[in-house]
């Protein structure tokens, strides 16, 4: 079944299929404008998946719908008593395929990895204390209020916390240190994502949410911190994210796609790399 795409407002419970089956904008193909047209358009034409993509969404799932998981679930265990590996082909495969038609079949080490960020982000209480109760992966579609823009969006989790509307995501992460984390969250353009579901969800609900981040450390022990996404934050992705619908909306209309530039460039080496003269060790007296 279609969904009507003049609908406004939340749906928790609605299809990945009829979601993607929504015509309008999301977030991860804007991202995709901060690096060129050119990009955005491809994107919007090929989907776009890997081997993390797909460990992460295991990962969302065993740690937001743990019942789910362990429903949908089915672990294909290579290794054998013998130790030997079974490989995914040939009878053994396909006779395990055909007896779990109806679940996504993982490897045993993705299966644990799934259980451990599970585990992990359920034992500390700052972050378990968001997934008490709530809904998982929460469609929301809004116009924005600015650029008239029809757009979407899929949140991990709302819930309500301290009488306080609250939309949480969970991110793994090599390294949760605030100063690692922050330059992963801006070369992956996550203020903007914030942005653009806090306004959508404000949108479509009239209330303003919480921003709420949980990060876990991919490599053991699984590390968790959580991060509250500040106004000013928000603000500053707000402002990015408008700027690429502004520059969308520019690109529809003259049915061009540029690409990042249409002239040479004068190469710069990057501005940690410039020489400070008052510093330069070719000065110092190394007989004083």
């Amino acid at each position: 079944m279609s969904f009507d795409p003049n609908l406004r407002g939340i749906y928790p419970g609605l299809s990945i299929e009829r979601y993607l089956d929504i015509e309008r904008t999301r977030i991860s193909h804007l991202k995709e404008m901060a690096r060129s047209a050119l990009h955005y358009s491809y994107r919007l034409k090929a989907a776009k998946k890997s081997a993390s993509l797909e460990l992460g969404k295991t990962s969302h799932m065993a740690v937001l719908e743990p019942e789910r998981f362990e429903a949908e679930f089915v672990v294909w265990d290579e290794r054998t008593e013998s130790g030997s590996v079974r490989p995914r082909r040939g009878k053994d495969w396909d006779a395990f395929c055909d007896a779990h038609r109806d679940k996504t079949i993982v490897l045993a080490d993705e299966y644990a990895f799934a259980c451990s960020i599970r585990d992990a982000v359920r034992r500390k209480r700052v972050a378990s204390k968001y997934l008490d109760a709530g809904y998982a992966e929460v469609t929301t579609i809004w116009d924005d209020v600015e650029t008239g823009r029809k757009c979407k969006g899929r949140i991990d989790w709302v819930t309500n916390v301290e009488n306080c509307d609250a939309i949480v995501g969970i991110k793994t992460t090599r390294d949760g240190d605030f100063r690692k984390f922050s330059n992963q969250a801006a070369d992956l353009l996550y203020h903007l994502q914030w942005a653009f579901y806090y306004d959508g969800y404000a949108t479509a609900t009239g209330r303003e949410p919480r921003v709420v981040e949980i990060v876990v450390e991919s490599a053991p022990p699984h590390d968790v911190v959580v991060y509250i996404v500040p106004a000013d934050v928000i603000e500053r992705g707000r402002e990015h994210y408008r700027e690429l619908l502004a520059k969308l909306g520019e690109c529809e209309r003259a049915n061009a796609w540029p690409g990042r530039a249409d002239r040479e460039l004068l190469f710069q080496l990057p501005a940690y790399m410039s020489r400070d003269e008052d510093n330069d060790v070719s000065d110092l007296d190394l007989e004083a």
